[in-house]
């Protein structure tokens, strides 16, 4: 999916660092678009760039993004997910970066990228992003992806590589067992497949 955006335009830049947040962040899409494709945006439910932190945990940078209007957070409730740096291409704390240089200190939305034609911000919205995948699904159906294949994706690969169920859960923000319909069992080849790419990509971006 990346290969494919990151051969696009502006609009495609956005949804491929979307992705990777989505991905590593395991959030869910309306987390991260904006209701509205254009104009001002509501603070109380958009993802801004205002709403990004940037620190450093173990010697690595990480990043945090402020979530208002969850799906499970109660009234006024602030949730956060968390980033942290990777070794190669698909670093969801560079495409927090590369989004707010795109920004150029604004405030506005995280991800949204600014019109070729009148320099207008254009906000990426749920439908926008749902319509890519249909897209994308359309060019190779073997990839059939929807929105909650991000969340899944994300929890299912730190499953693999044996990341810690209560870590997974607390990145996943997960307080019940409703975690374990989001788990999708690696075979052991699978698992090897996936530690053998992250490997390769790991190579390629030091070498």
């Amino acid at each position: 999916m990346v290969d494919y955006l990151v051969k696009g335009g502006e609009d495609h830049k956005a949804m491929m660092d979307l992705t990777l947040v989505a991905f590593w962040g395991m959030a869910r899409l309306s987390e991260l678009t904006s209701e509205e494709k254009t104009g001002p945006l509501r603070k109380e439910t958009a993802l801004l760039t205002s709403d990004v932190a940037f620190y450093s945990a173990e010697g690595v940078e990480c990043a945090s993004l402020a979530i208002r209007g969850a799906k499970t957070s109660a009234p006024g409730e602030i949730q956060t997910i968390y980033l942290r740096s990777l070794k190669n291409m698909l670093c969801p704390v560079q495409a927090v970066r590369r989004r707010l240089a795109e920004a150029k200190n604004r405030e506005t939305s995280l991800f949204g990228y600014n019109s070729p034609t009148n320099n207008s911000r254009v906000h990426i919205t749920k439908d926008t992003y749902r319509s890519l995948l249909k897209t994308i699904t359309q060019v190779d159906v073997q990839i059939g992806m929807t929105g909650h294949s991000f969340r899944v994706g994300g929890a299912s690969l730190r499953f693999a590589l044996g990341v810690p169920v209560p870590e997974i859960c607390q990145l996943g923000r997960w307080t019940s067992d409703c975690y374990k319909l989001y788990l999708r069992e690696y075979s052991p080849q699978e698992v090897d497949i996936a530690k053998r790419t992250k490997a390769q990509l790991d190579s390629c971006w030091t070498s």
